[in-house]
Parts: structure tokens; sequence; C-alpha cells
């Protein structure tokens, strides 16, 4: 289920800039201070913005930050004194979890004593209750070794268990500086519920908790899991392209509809059984043409890709599609892309088309929505306007309410279909079947929506 890296030795060396960022963490302690590494785990978490907490209030104060993590989680901090917190906060739309490959969904926080070489969910336990890591252990029923170390690259049963308690914890986790009434409790029924896992299940299932009450659900997949998860359709979040007609009589772009759909629904359909040649079926939502590709991935996290193009061979020559689609989200049922044009395109399991039907209605909880503030981003760019395949991506807060006759929420005296859910986000469309989405996290809005900005004024080529 989840990208192992292969970290060497010299991880744990103090030495600055090896394998890892370097940065300066003066204080004005009689303590000896030496350089160390520390890593970010919960999978390894690049891009966490990591500080020194030298006032000793639990706050990541400005003044405090040393710099970010690497592709392997890890940074170098200069200056380091006994007894001090170090502090990682990882921002929504900006962390990658190299677990997946994709950004975090959400925003939190994690700690750890200067006397570890890790800063992980257990060690966040350790700091917000003042307890030993030791009673961590004892606490959650593994190893002390385990607790207190990498456990996303060791190899045992309790590993992987205390990986199944940690990524699972996170959910839970939010700023330092928030209550923790519920923590010890949250942890001991993560506890419970991971001991009940089989072995062979462990890398393969989440716990959620609500209130409350833990449930199993399928761990977050990675691209390359989710491609083959089954048929796929794909539509664009730009009104042009979800409107695009392969009919040349038809003009799109002067606001004309059509039957037959171009680069506005397509399905895919993966093989990737095949190392040496994964291919992909595309299929028009009408299901009237139908090709097949070679698929080409780029997964790169240290660049942060994790993208594929396609390939075919035209008169014995092999082409590949200037279009890419570089995977910046990645869930169970849905998945968000960036293209190449810089084009919001999302994936879903649901087998639907232009008018985003197929997906199975959402039962909406009342009293979940009450009081929830959520981002919403939508393309307000008419097709029939000047360079109709430029988004005007807009992003607003809303507090939504549950129309309790009709199943759907209201906003902006405007009515919406809640068509998928995922933990981070939900995708919605209006009684034009327009489709838009709200999302959770602030922070994960504002990265999705500097992606859509930048979106040229040219017409990409296919």
């Amino acid at each position: 289920m989840f990208y192992k890296n292969v970290i060497v030795a010299s991880m744990f060396l103090a030495l600055a800039g090896c394998n890892g960022s370097s940065s300066d963490s003066s204080d004005n302690t009689s303590q000896t201070a030496t350089a160390k590494q520390f890593t970010i785990i919960d999978g390894y978490l690049k891009d966490a913005q990591v500080y020194v907490d030298r006032n000793a209030n639990q706050v990541a104060d400005e003044n405090e930050v040393v710099g970010t993590t690497d592709e392997n989680g890890q940074i170098t901090i200069n200056n380091v004194s006994d007894g001090q917190t170090i502090i990682a906060v990882i921002d929504a739309g900006t962390t990658t979890d190299q677990d997946f490959g994709s950004v975090v969904g959400h925003s939190y926080q994690m700690a750890s004593n200067s006397s570890s070489s890790v800063i992980t969910p257990f060690t966040t336990l350790a700091v917000k209750q003042n307890i030993s890591l030791a009673d961590v252990a004892s606490l959650v029923n593994l190893p002390e070794s385990v607790v207190s170390g990498d456990y996303v690259n060791a190899q045992s049963e309790d590993a992987d268990r205390a990986h199944l308690i940690a990524r699972s914890a996170t959910r839970t986790l939010s700023d330092l500086s928030s209550s923790d009434d519920d923590m010890l409790d949250n942890f001991a029924d993560f506890r419970d519920s991971a001991a009940e896992v089989p072995a062979s299940q462990l890398d393969s299932v989440n716990l959620e908790i609500n209130d409350g009450k833990i449930t199993q659900i399928a761990a977050k997949p990675t691209l390359k899991e989710f491609l083959q998860s089954g048929s796929l359709t794909s539509f664009s979040l730009n009104e042009f392209w979800r409107h695009l007609c392969e009919d040349e009589n038809i003009d799109s772009s002067a606001g004309e509809n059509c039957s037959g759909l171009g680069d506005g629904s397509t399905r895919w359909t993966f093989n990737l059984s095949d190392a040496t040649n994964p291919t992909v079926i595309v299929t028009d939502a009408n299901d009237s043409e139908t090709d097949t590709y070679q698929v080409k991935f780029d997964i790169n996290f240290a660049k942060g890709v994790n993208a594929f193009s396609l390939a075919w061979v035209e008169n014995g020559q092999t082409k590949t599609s200037e279009m890419k689609d570089n995977f910046i989200y990645t869930e169970n049922g849905l998945a968000i892309a960036v293209s190449v044009d810089s084009d919001l395109q999302l994936y879903t399991t649901a087998n639907t088309n232009q008018s985003l039907t197929g997906f199975t209605a959402i039962t909406l909880d009342e009293s979940q929505w009450q009081g929830k503030t959520l981002y919403h981003l939508n393309d307000t760019k008419q097709i029939s306007s000047d360079y109709p395949w430029k988004a005007e991506p807009q992003m607003t807060t809303v507090k939504p309410t549950v129309i309790a006759t009709s199943g759907s929420i209201q906003f902006g005296n405007t009515q919406y279909t809640v068509l998928q859910e995922t933990p981070d986000l939900y995708l919605i469309k209006d009684a034009n079947n327009h489709p838009s989405l709200l999302i959770k996290d602030k922070g994960m809005a504002e990265r999705l929506m500097s992606d859509w900005k930048k979106m040229p004024t040219d017409q990409p080529s296919n």
C-alpha cells in the first residue's frame, strides 16, 4: 500500500546539510548545542515547516522557524539544545505524504523533545500529555523501540501496527495549542481497533473515529493503486473543457452545447499488471470512440511530480501526448490532478458523464454541517466570453445549511447536490449540472486555487 523509502544508515549523522535541509536554531541557553537531524513521519513528510520552540510555549512562533523537510522528511538543525521542543507544521496542500505521493488534505502540527530523532504522532502525544515515550509505548501496547523510532522503514508486524495507529491518529491532530482532552482516549481506541486487524491487512486499512466510535476504512491509495481500482471517469472543473465538442459544426466557445463529448468527460480503464507495458483504454462518455494508449508514469517525489502521460504508435513512430496530469490529491474514489495548462481535472470511480449522473446520493447529517466553515472553489467563467478555455476560479468562504426536504445543501441563495465526499472535501453540483468543490481546509483550497489560476491565455493543444 505504501512507498517505503530506503533510508541510508547515515540519516542519523549530525552533520549540517547531510541528507536533508540544514537550519540554525541559535539559542541563548547554557546547555551544550549540537547539530542534529530529525525525520518527520506520518509517512515521510516533505515540505513540512519545522520550528524550535525556544520560548517553550508550544506554539510555532514566526521567529522560530528553521526550515522545511526534504523528500525523505528530514531536516538537520544546527545548535539544538537538550530539552527543547521541535515542532513540525504540516500544511494542507503544501506538505506531501510520501506514503502516497500526494499532498495532505488537512493541516496539523506534531512535536517531539529534541532528544528524539523523529517527530511522529507518538512523540506528539508524549509532548502534549507530558509523558515519556515509554508511557506512550505502554498505552499503545507496542515496544518502545518501535514507538520511538522510524516505524515506516522498519520491517516488522509491530512497526506496521504502529504505522496504522499513527496515520489514523493524524486525522485527530490539529494545532499543538488545541484541546487534548480526548487524546489519550483516542490513542487507546486506535490501539484496541488496530489489535483486531490481521497482520496481512495492516497496510491496507485506516481507522476513522467519529463520536467516539472507530470504523475501518480503506487506506488512502497511491496513484497507481487508484488508477487500477476500476473504470474511472474524468472531467474538468472548467466549463469550456467539460462542454468541448468533437462536432466541428457546433461552436462550444459560443456557448452552444453538444451531445457528444470531447475532453469533457472520458472513461479510463487501466491495466498496470505488466510493469513493462502499462496500458489504458480511453472511451468517450457516449462510448462512441475507444483508443488504447501506453501509460508513461512520471513519479518523482523530490520534484513534487506524481503524474502520467500517454503514448501511442502512429505510422510506425511512437508519439507522446503533450498533456500530462500531475496528481496532487488522491483518495479512495476521487483524485484531483493539475494538467500542464493548469486545468483542474477530477478522476472518479463513479460511472458518470457530463451531466454528472451516476453518483450515489449522499445522505446528509444536518448536525455535521451546522456551523461548519468550508471553502468553495468554482469556475465562474462563461464559455461564451473571451478566452473561454481560461477559467476564472473563485474561492469563497461559506457556511452551508442542509435542506432537509431535498437532501441538498444551500449557500449564497443556491442549492447544491452533494455528489461525493472524501475526508477532505465534497464534490457538488448546482441545478445546471455545474460541478465545484467544497474544501474543508483553507490551506488545501488555497493550493488548488494557486494552481488553477496559472492557466495560460493561449488555448493549449491536445
